[in-house]
């Protein structure tokens, strides 16, 4: 998989599970595939989850006792580099081991995670397609699993059979891009000690997992007892000035600017460091000149080793440098907004980065008011970028989760607290969010029981976990957003009037990509730019015909339709160019023009597109692939215009069968 590719959103999961609508332009075929197979089989999204089952774990245990020996210590390499859950399973996908830096977090320990047990999962289509894979939030069939991100590799025998899955996996945000790399590295090298080769010495161990550490998506160094490197990132080495030197062997007192740093870093306890800066000299010894600094983002002991986790890009980073600064400047929010994707030139939108500038400093609860896809996560993560708040951005879609999860969602549950709590309870969101921001996405969707719960959690900012009677203090920042009209909710008695005026202290509301269309151009060549980085195409150029278009159309979907539009006319485009014809049929008709009909000065144009759909369908005899394939739009556009214009097709074409269109077509 491809980690540049965004997990489907909550809309496209929803039009599956609910009206089995599959929007191919918005979901991989990966994981197409295993919803398909998860609704095939009955599974209930809404319910599916794996129970531990510990009366197994002794003898599964004893039966993959080699594998177990095998992973040991990958596996807490592993965790010291992504600081995340990493487990363990077996060829029938029951988790051996786990290994957790989290103090709370519902195990997940000694239970079956196959496909039939809890759908769509990166362990399950790991055991289906015999594949590393990556699967996030909106992804997983279980709605249960949607906060999840997570990675699988399985580990291949000489024969190309599994002899167990290693898995990588965030409860609560996205796991950092090269997760997959590192994962399957690790895997490849399980696959090796397997197999007996080689066999570990204190001294080869470096050697042997340099594969991991330059996967790694920091730069790494990893030391003996006596602060020797045993092996390092080139990244790191690279950035502390010996890019074609190996540093393995190197005592890092030599390196740093100043020696005592050694001896915080071997003697005192490792995570008292974390957020330390360092300064290494130099390859030629001159302590006069500090070459790099580098912030310790994190140490871990593995065994006898100390594995640092360095930030040693931030010298150039616009934005470390601002996070750290003393006061933020409407300058400076140029320049957060860009490093979020939120790009913009027009007065709507300067005027945004003004108000933005001006209240992401103060520790204010901020709510968000714009239209679907106009950008509120964007500014949401900009406001924490600015705020400088020591802790994690944390979001949640409160539209998402069933109401009788929300409250354990967002506040946590104890051991026993319900049927199928896990051993151990779990963390909601703001204990997750400690000392940093809480973004709450479609706030005006929570149900008013949990509104009394949040309102209460804000005045007192403490919380208390279902089936606890303890009060746990929260030191969090509330970024809540939402496309509906909250004085309307509060006129209605929906929305608590009180909860309201605690989180708009400070109201923003978001310009829509229609009332900025001076933005169009800068946005298009900036997901044009972006999507062929991530897809490691040649760049694009836009026609100016194309940009027309793009600038007449109204963007009911803001920014999030003309990123999607663009990926659409990337595929389309042809010698490195997108022209109009590579533009989707919904901007070209609403421009005054077909894309196979040419213009059509006066007419109706839903009429008109209306009969040309009714047309295709006929001459394709209802199948939707082929009708889709002429109109040049995707499935999924030709199921929301069918839906639109009230077309009645019945067609079995997603099973690969022709279909036939109603009798009098509507």
């Amino acid at each position: 998989m491809s980690e540049g590719l965004a997990a489907p959103s909550f809309e496209a999961w929803k039009a599956f599970v609910v009206d089995g609508i599959l929007l191919e332009d918005r979901v991989r075929p990966i994981i197409a595939r295993s919803w398909q197979r998860c609704r095939a089989a009955g599974l209930d999204p809404w319910t599916a989850a794996s129970k531990p089952r510990f009366g197994e774990l002794e003898g599964k245990r004893a039966e993959s006792r080699d594998l177990l020996f095998a992973t040991g210590p990958i596996m807490r390499l592993a965790m010291a580099l992504l600081n995340v859950n990493i487990s363990i399973s077996d060829r029938s996908g029951y988790v051996l081991d786990l290994l957790s830096p989290l103090k709370y977090y519902p195990r997940s320990l000694a239970a079956y995670y196959s496909e039939t047990q809890e759908g769509t999962s990166c362990i399950a289509l790991a055991m289906v397609e015999n594949i590393p894979v990556r699967v996030d939030t909106y992804e997983h069939y279980a709605i249960s699993a949607h906060s999840y991100s997570g990675v699988s590799s399985p580990i291949l025998k000489p024969n190309d059979q599994p002899a167990g899955y290693l898995h990588a996996v965030n409860p609560f945000e996205p796991l950092p891009a090269g997760t997959l790399a590192l994962i399957s590295a690790a895997a490849r090298l399980a696959a090796d000690r397997l197999e007996g080769r080689p066999r570990l010495s204190h001294d080869s161990a470096g050697r042997f997992f340099q594969a991991m550490i330059e996967a790694c998506p920091q730069d790494v160094a990893v030391l003996d007892r006596d602060g020797v490197v045993k092996a390092a990132s080139r990244g790191f080495e690279k950035a502390v000035g010996h890019g074609s030197d190996r540093l393995a062997g190197t005592r890092i007192d030599t390196l740093l600017a100043d020696p005592k740093d050694l001896e915080q870093l071997v003697d005192a306890g490792a995570r008292t460091l974390d957020g330390a800066r360092l300064i290494f000299k130099d390859r030629h010894g001159d302590q006069a000149r500090g070459f790099c600094q580098a912030e310790l983002i994190r140490a871990d002991r593995v065994e006898e080793d100390l594995v640092l986790i360095f930030d040693t890009q931030n010298n150039n980073s616009e934005l470390r440098k601002i996070y750290r600064s003393a006061a933020v400047t409407e300058d400076d929010a140029g320049g957060i907004f860009a490093a979020c994707n939120g790009i913009g030139d027009s007065p709507a939108w300067q005027a945004l980065k003004s108000v933005v500038s001006k209240i992401a400093p103060f520790p204010t609860n901020v709510l968000l008011q714009g239209e679907s896809g106009s950008g509120k996560e964007v500014v949401a993560r900009v406001i924490h970028a600015m705020s400088r708040r020591r802790g994690r951005y944390v979001g949640i879609n409160c539209g998402a989760i069933p109401k009788e999860l929300l409250y354990s969602e967002l506040f946590g549950y104890e051991e026993g607290a319900f049927t199928g709590a896990r051993k151990g309870g779990g963390m909601g969101k703001f204990e997750y969010a400690q000392g940093g921001t809480l973004f709450l996405d479609e706030i005006g969707e929570m149900p008013p029981p949990m509104q009394v719960a949040l309102l209460r959690a804000i005045q007192e900012k403490t919380i208390t976990r279902f089936g606890s009677n303890e009060s746990r203090q929260v030191d969090v920042r509330i970024i809540a957003a939402t496309n509906r009209d909250m004085h309307e909710l509060v006129r209605r008695g929906i929305f608590r009037e009180d909860l309201y005026y605690r989180i708009a202290v400070a109201d923003v509301m978001l310009p829509a990509l229609r009332d900025r269309r001076e933005d169009i151009p800068l946005l298009a060549a900036h997901w044009a730019a972006e999507l062929c980085l991530q897809y490691n195409l040649p760049p694009v150029t836009i026609e100016e015909d194309a940009l027309q278009a793009l600038c007449g159309y109204g963007w009911p979907g803001n920014v999030r339709e003309l990123k999607n539009v663009i990926e659409k006319a990337l595929i389309m485009a042809t010698a490195n160019r997108i022209t109009v014809r590579a533009l989707p049929a919904c901007v070209l008709t609403q421009n005054g023009r077909d894309s196979l009909c040419g213009q059509m000065p006066g007419s109706d144009l839903s009429s008109h597109e209306r009969r040309l759909i009714v047309e295709a369908l006929g001459r394709h005899n209802g199948n939707i692939a082929s009708c889709a394939r002429e109109l040049n739009i995707s499935r999924g556009t030709l199921y929301r215009k069918l839906k639109k214009y009230r077309i009645e097709c019945h067609t079995t074409a997603v099973a690969g069968t022709a279909g036939r269109i109603g009798k009098n077509g509507v």
